[in-house]
């Protein structure tokens, strides 16, 4: 090659032309060199990627194990809060059977239908939910001790909770106590 009259940017790409010549044509092992390299270099990134990802799993298994600890301390939690909810609820339930079991017989709960108080008005009781009214009692205080009394009675020979029956009769209605259980019968009023 031959520099005359050239310019310098001209004679710089001609180099560049006769070296990629020189490396395509004459030089087989340069290429292979290369291959290798690049083949070396792509089983390093490889490596590196499943590594990384690898590792990530293990990031990943710690974090599902925090997140299964988290999720166990707040059911806990939560069972807690339920378990002393439940305590609340039943300390004011006893509560309130103990204000109407020892309120000195002010109110007493209607034996037929359970679910409201017996109203006295003008000497005579009656259920202001059912319309149960005994014509044989006229003070809440007489029911109230009537239907304790033959719960009670009943009791002393068997554990199952009693129910109430309101029958018509010539002389009026009569509350009767039944069980189920052990066939027990008795007249209240």
């Amino acid at each position: 090659m031959e520099n005359t009259g050239l310019s310098p940017l001209l004679i710089a790409k001609l180099k560049i032309k006769d070296v990629i010549s020189k490396i395509k044509n004459k030089s087989p092992q340069l290429q292979e060199v290369l291959r290798q390299r690049c083949r070396r270099r792509m089983k390093e990134r490889r490596k590196e990627i499943f590594n990384a990802r690898r590792l990530g799993l293990g990031d990943t298994s710690e974090k599902l194990e925090e997140s299964f600890e988290l999720d166990a301390e707040m059911d806990e939690e939560e069972e807690n809060w339920i378990c002393e909810e439940y305590e609340r609820m039943l300390q004011d339930e006893i509560e309130w059977i103990e204000s109407l079991v020892y309120d000195d017989r002010k109110t007493v709960i209607c034996p037929i239908c359970q679910t409201d108080t017996m109203v006295e008005i003008s000497e005579s009781v009656y259920c202001k939910v059912c319309g149960f009214w005994p014509t044989n009692c006229n003070d809440i205080r007489t029911l109230g001790n009537l239907i304790d009394n033959n719960v009670n009675n009943h009791s002393q020979h068997c554990t199952a909770v009693p129910g109430f029956t309101m029958v018509s009769e010539n002389k009026g209605s009569v509350l009767y106590m039944t069980c189920e259980e052990c066939s027990f019968l008795t007249c209240v009023i």
